[in-house]
């Protein structure tokens, strides 16, 4: 598997539906909002942004301006990790499972996470309405209740409202794994969050540098109050000030990309530096 070394950010599926959300009519729920905010960085920061297969084109079918734009560009490129490499992606998402469970074997998760992993196969299936906290809560009780001595798998299959929450927590697991195997940096969406930061913590005591948190921004173009949010960065403050309207975040987002273009190349060429370069190398490139 090819490691990558381009400007590009691993996101789920889950992000753009959220994102995708927030950019519809309504008010929207404030996760969706820090899902879009989070969207308008990778867009304004990044050259590309990667996704695992499945029916994401669903996905940038919902009428969101914002998602038209990604489709429309070459921002977006979809990936399907489980063509040639299933041995190791399904072995480092069993590892990262063991470690977030606390235990030492996983017996017939096995099948499991393989099940999850082939979007032809899983029952997960794209909805238009993002998944949260509550199937993150309910994905885990059935990991952790469920006898080990059942077939895991046709008891999930029997147990059709737990299903689609218990495949949305797996498949979190797999983002990890796929973003171990191609040095892709992960960027989950706010239902996964809390799970991947405790999962880097558990792992490498380092679980608060997969996302910095941020606050300040105008929520007056959601026709909210403002709210104190765990991830709302600077850029989407900014496009939020500048748009009159959520019609006008799209185009927003685009004029904020083109402005930053400059910037992006210095932090690609830094970010290169940081994690491949020599001490000295490193040295450089985080003081300048």
């Amino acid at each position: 598997m090819e490691i990558q070394t381009d400007s590009s950010r691993l996101v789920t599926q889950n992000l753009l539906v959220s994102a995708a959300a927030a950019d519809a009519d309504g008010t929207p729920r404030w996760a969706a909002v820090q899902d879009l905010a989070a969207l308008i960085d990778l867009c304004c920061l990044y050259d590309r942004i990667v996704v695992l297969g499945r029916e994401v084109n669903a996905a940038l079918e919902l009428g969101s301006p914002v998602l038209d734009l990604i489709a429309a560009s070459s921002l977006l490129r979809i990936d399907f990790p489980h063509v040639g490499y299933e041995e190791a992606i399904a072995d480092s998402a069993k590892r990262h499972l063991l470690t977030y469970l606390g235990e030492k074997d996983l017996g017939d998760f096995d099948g499991l996470i393989r099940f999850a992993l082939m979007p032809d196969r899983a029952t997960y299936g794209l909805c238009y309405a993002p998944d949260g906290m509550i199937e993150v809560e309910e994905g885990d009780a059935w990991l952790r209740t469920t006898p080990r001595n059942k077939d895991l798998l046709q008891q999930l299959k029997r147990e059709d409202g737990v299903a689609r929450s218990t495949t949305f927590l797996v498949r979190s697991f797999l983002y990890v794994a796929y973003a171990d195997l191609t040095g892709l940096v992960f960027v989950p969406d706010s239902a996964r969050v809390g799970l991947v930061g405790d999962l880097a913590t558990t792992e490498q005591g380092v679980g608060s540098s997969l996302l910095k948190a941020m606050t300040s921004a105008s929520a007056e173009v959601f026709g909210a109050a403002p709210f104190h949010l765990t991830r709302l960065s600077p850029l989407a403050a900014v496009v939020f000030e500048r748009a009159k309207g959520r019609s006008q975040i799209a185009e927003e987002v685009e004029r904020l990309r083109n402005e930053l273009a400059p910037l992006r190349k210095r932090l690609n060429k830094a970010e290169q530096i940081w994690r491949f370069g020599k001490v000295d190398e490193v040295i450089n490139a985080v003081t300048e």
